[in-house]
């Protein structure tokens, strides 16, 4: 285990204690977001993204020595673990050499090679790859003892030999590492139809596989998929001369044009297609992960967006022929009304439908409009900024307008069914438009990750994966903004790591039984959250009704004492923390925060995390971030020229650059080459979704519908 231990945290760049501390933890069930804010000083110091590469690589290297063991176990029961087999399947570095090692002892189909040596073949074979000049030939004598022609005995003899040059470890692992930093793609269209084009950008790419970045393996598979393209491998130079040398066939040997046949063989038959599935598909599965990397980033950033609490908002589902849904929500997210206006089929049903929303905005004291971006989106807004126009006592109010990815799938599903029963599915997507608006977070944890909008090819990733990174990026969200243990829906709490949906669910049913929660301890009372639970949730729930203000912060309460001993050392108490918190923030920094650390005789990681939280004005980390940009008049495509500077919203992060919503139609492009960014530096490290950014208007393309952006000014990347 010390070994196993050693070799994970090289991997992983950490060190052994670090790597065995974390682990153990993890083991005893603490989960990744408690030890990255709980646990520094058991870590030194680990923080989520470090913990998180070492839970996944100790999960790839066990992965691989349970493989291991797993073969060695079975060679040495069908006594074939011969003293080389077994030193070479320890030294394997990879679950790829790993199975070219075992390959020749499993159990498989019967090949041509078994064939052949079912008939006895195998002496002949032997006899045409190791007889040399200098020797006396024997294949003359095996042919002639052979019951069958001679063309067959010496067809099946070389087919002996080309399985044996195929499973040969050597010759493999040149050819792999050759596939892998030589291999160039080929693209061919296929006869089937493309009306959309979608192959044209594709059918130019013939450079090495091993530059073809993630956005264009998952291109190159959608169009396969859609059968209007095939694509190959091919290798720059022909292999054979140093396959030779590898495998010793040299010009000494007796036979050696039949030699040359079985390996030319056993290339284009055995081994070049098997190398070339594996060497793509491993190429795929880098383009996914690098896919998901990015999913999983822009998912973060949506769901850490800034929320608009405290606020009642008017969502719009916006439509033609079949309205517009509109629905009034209260501060507290709470359904209050709806109705269905028809403003776009003529100017009766337009005025009708200004003096209906009018209504419905001053009885709910609405102070926001949500506009869904889907169908008729563009056209709602219009009329909306109009309403906000023709109205005076309206005219401060203003709209935005909001993704509505995933609102139809949530108004379909059992959760949406289950929270409003009796609204119709539109309605209900109308309620979701709205409520992301106040949070975020609560929201968008509802809806199937592949239909959150965010991202690149996500509809053709692993399902799988893809709810595992929505799970694990939950759970670190809801960890880092915290939970009210008064208003969080049960949909919020099941993503606290350490409880189930059932221990959520008991939490709600305490509430709504007993009343609001009025201290954190008052979590232990909840059927189903006993010590570790508590432990593991307890720093990330609050209680904005408790006495104790602690309990409203991110303080652990196994670190109350402590913080109440920080506290008394500046002369403040509990009871008068909330008063006396400017005092204690100017006394913390006029001391100096490295030297407040170090006053006290306890674990400094500990002390600086009680301070920072201490003195963050923020109980919702999210709330110090940029709020979403406001609008009250709409502006059109037809409005944009080139040169011009104005802000946007990032919806997208991908690879190749960003799409930023500028409150027009569509939206922009900013293209990496216009990002001013390091060369080979990764976009990501630098923009997020719903960042605010300054943009420069480069091309407009009405026909085509596309706007060419290019970075206004240099922004900083806001972290989470």
């Amino acid at each position: 285990m010390k070994s196993l231990h050693i070799k994970i945290a090289l991997e992983a760049g950490v060190s052994q204690r670090q790597a065995e501390a974390a682990l153990k933890l993890f083991s005893e069930g603490a989960t990744l977001p408690f030890v990255a804010r709980y646990r520094k000083e058991v870590t030194g110091g680990l923080d989520e993204i470090a913990l998180r590469k070492l839970q996944e690589t100790a999960s790839r290297i066990e992965k691989m020595e349970k493989r291991r063991a797993d073969i060695l176990d079975a060679l040495k029961e069908m006594q074939a673990d011969s003293p080389e087999t077994t030193s070479l399947i320890h030294k394997a570095s990879s679950l790829s050499e790993l199975e070219d090692l075992w390959q020749p002892f499993k159990q498989k189909r019967k090949t041509r090679a078994d064939k052949a040596r079912d008939l006895g073949l195998q002496p002949l074979a032997d006899a045409i790859l190791y007889t040399q000049f200098r020797d006396q030939d024997p294949v003359p004598v095996l042919l002639k003892s052979l019951p069958m022609d001679k063309k067959d005995a010496i067809r099946g003899a070389l087919d002996i030999l080309a399985e044996k040059f195929a499973w040969n470890p050597d010759l493999r692992d040149y050819l792999r590492s050759y596939f892998k930093n030589e291999a160039r793609i080929s693209v061919k269209r296929s006869k089937n139809p493309d009306p959309r084009g979608l192959a044209n950008d594709l059918l130019s790419l013939n450079g090495p596989l091993k530059h073809t970045p993630a956005h264009r393996i998952l291109a190159l598979n959608r169009c396969v998929k859609d059968g209007l393209i095939s694509i190959s491998l091919s290798l720059p130079q022909n292999p054979l001369p140093r396959l030779a040398q590898i495998l010793e066939i040299n010009s000494r040997l007796k036979h050696l044009s039949l030699i040359e046949e079985a390996l030319e063989d056993s290339l284009s038959r055995l081994v070049f297609p098997s190398l070339e599935n594996e060497i793509y598909s491993e190429a795929t599965e880098r383009a996914q992960s690098r896919a998901m990397e990015v999913f999983s980033t822009n998912l973060r950033s949506m769901l850490l967006s800034p929320p608009l609490k405290r606020i009642r908002v008017l969502g719009i589902d916006p439509g033609f022929r079949t309205g517009c849904k509109v629905v009034a929500i209260d501060e507290h997210g709470l359904f209050l009304e709806h109705m269905t206006i028809y403003p776009h089929v003529g100017l009766a049903q337009e005025q009708e439908s200004s003096k209906s929303m009018l209504k419905m905005i001053q009885k709910h004291k609405i102070r926001l409009i949500a506009i869904g971006n889907g169908t008729a989106s563009r056209e709602t807004e219009a009329f909306v900024s109009q309403v906000l126009k023709d109205f005076k006592e309206i005219s401060d109010l203003k709209y935005l307008i909001v993704s509505e990815a995933g609102a139809s799938v949530y108004s379909a599903s059992p959760t949406g069914i289950e929270e409003f029963p009796d609204l119709d599915v539109t309605v209900r997507g109308a309620i979701s438009i709205a409520r992301r608006i106040q949070d975020p977070l609560a929201e968008l944890i509802k809806i199937p990750p592949e239909s959150i909008g965010v991202g690149m090819y996500q509809h053709d990733l692993p399902t799988k994966e893809l709810s595992q990174i929505l799970d694990r990026e939950v759970e670190s969200s809801v960890s880092f903004a915290g939970v009210d243990l008064n208003s969080a829906s049960v949909h919020l709490l099941r993503h606290l790591g350490g409880i189930g949906p059932k221990s959520a669910q008991n939490i709600v049913d305490y509430r709504t039984q007993n009343g609001p929660f009025s201290k954190r301890q008052d979590l232990l009372k909840v059927k189903g959250v006993g010590a570790k639970a508590f432990e593991q949730i307890a720093g990330f729930c609050r209680v904005p009704e408790s006495k104790n203000p602690l309990d409203n912060t991110t303080i652990h309460p196994e670190s109350y004492p402590v913080a109440q001993k920080i506290l008394a050392a500046y002369g403040i108490t509990n009871s008068d923390f909330l008063d006396s918190r400017k005092g204690l923030i100017t006394k913390i920094k006029s001391s100096g925060i490295q030297d407040a650390t170090h006053r006290f005789d306890t674990n400094p990681n500990q002390v600086q995390e009680i301070i920072q939280s201490l003195l963050n004005p923020h109980t919702d980390p999210r709330e110090s971030l940029p709020s979403p940009i406001l609008r009250s008049e709409i502006v059109k495509l037809e409005d944009l020229k080139p040169g011009q500077e104005l802000e946007g919203t990032v919806r997208n992060v991908v690879d190749f650059g960003l799409f930023v919503d500028l409150g027009v139609k569509v939206d922009g492009l900013v293209h990496k080459t216009r990002l001013n960014l390091p060369k080979h530096s990764d976009v990501m490290d630098h923009f997020h979704t719903n960042q605010i950014i300054s943009v420069q208007i480069e091309e407009i393309d009405l026909n085509r519908q596309r706007i060419a952006l290019s970075l206004a000014q240099k922004v900083t990347k806001l972290t989470f």
